[in-house]
């Protein structure tokens, strides 16, 4: 398959307007040598939009099976069996807190020669996104948004990329620059570094087990917990074990009722994964006890 023109892609896009990091991931394909890749592996975990944009860019998937957390071994020999193009991997889904293996998955890449793209959207200032395991020679990029974890402005992302395709890569800037955006970020990014990152992810982390274990002891038989509850994320997905729950309207109820904000996670964000929509709780530093036992009583009364 031929590697798409960046004409292709204007046309393919032409009307089409997409946030902050995928606008990222737009970009990134458009400067990629050689024209967008004609092949990109993914896990069927993989988030949804970012599989879809892929595909209308002319991306041919390469499936790679697996379990839900990413095994790097399966992606050894996937990679063995059908070299790709690129390989895209998201770090943190927005369907479910777990922390995949990113930079494994990116040492089995870089041994096949294959470059990485990393989905950091959820991941950024929330858990560990170190590559400083990997070697130079590795073809790694990530790319991101200003506005989740870091509490950054909206309409602002970021791509970063290191290895000899960083050399190879077009221009990434778009000509007209959201400058207030880029300093809010700045901003942004220098409170974390001031918070101090490792005490930041240490803290989300707590914060995370904290609320699964609650929410799996309080609400057992009723709801379950889809992550492991020691896992180091904030974030905790929910799903009704029995009976059918109009998730969407809880999710409205608890907002409007009880003052709780959740998302209502529907199967598009995984659907090679996802076969029933989830509950996302997604505390924060300054999430307190009172805050949970609000949310457990609320769920206790839900149909």
């Amino acid at each position: 398959m031929a590697n798409v023109s960046p004409i292709d892609v204007q046309k393919a896009l032409h009307g089409v307007e997409y946030p902050a990091s995928k606008d990222a991931l737009v970009q990134l394909l458009l400067s990629w040598p050689g024209g967008v890749p004609a092949t990109a592996a993914h896990a069927p975990g993989e988030y949804g939009p970012n599989v879809a944009l892929l595909h209308r860019l002319g991306a041919g998937p390469v499936p790679v099976p697996g379990p839900h957390r990413l095994d790097p071994a399966a992606f050894e020999r996937a990679l063995a069996r059908r070299r790709p193009d690129l390989v895209h991997v998201t770090w943190l889904g927005s369907h479910v807190g777990t922390v995949q293996p990113a930079v494994q998955v990116a040492a089995v890449c870089a041994a096949a020669g294959v470059p990485v793209v990393l989905d950091a959207a959820q991941a950024f200032g929330h858990v560990d996104t170190d590559l400083g395991a990997l070697g130079p020679g590795a073809d790694v990029v990530v790319y991101g948004t200003s506005r989740k974890w870091l509490a950054g402005p909206r309409g602002v992302g970021f791509v970063a990329a290191r290895g000899p395709l960083a050399r190879r890569l077009g221009p990434l800037e778009q000509p007209e620059a959201h400058v207030a955006g880029r300093l809010g970020l700045a901003a942004a990014l220098a409170e974390h570094r001031d918070l101090g990152p490792e005490r930041v992810r240490a803290g989300l982390a707590a914060v995370g087990a904290g609320v699964r274990h609650r929410l799996a002891d309080a609400l057992e038989g009723s709801w379950e917990v889809v992550e492991d509850l020691d896992e180091p994320s904030a974030t905790a997905t929910l799903r009704p074990v029995a009976g059918e729950v109009d998730l969407a309207a809880l999710r409205a109820r608890l907002l409007e009722q009880d003052g709780v904000l959740t998302t209502f996670a529907g199967v598009e964000r995984a659907p090679g994964e996802m076969r029933a929509p989830a509950l996302r709780v997604s505390g924060h530093l300054d999430t307190a006890a009172q805050d949970v036992q609000r949310l457990v009583s609320a769920l206790r009364r839900a149909p």
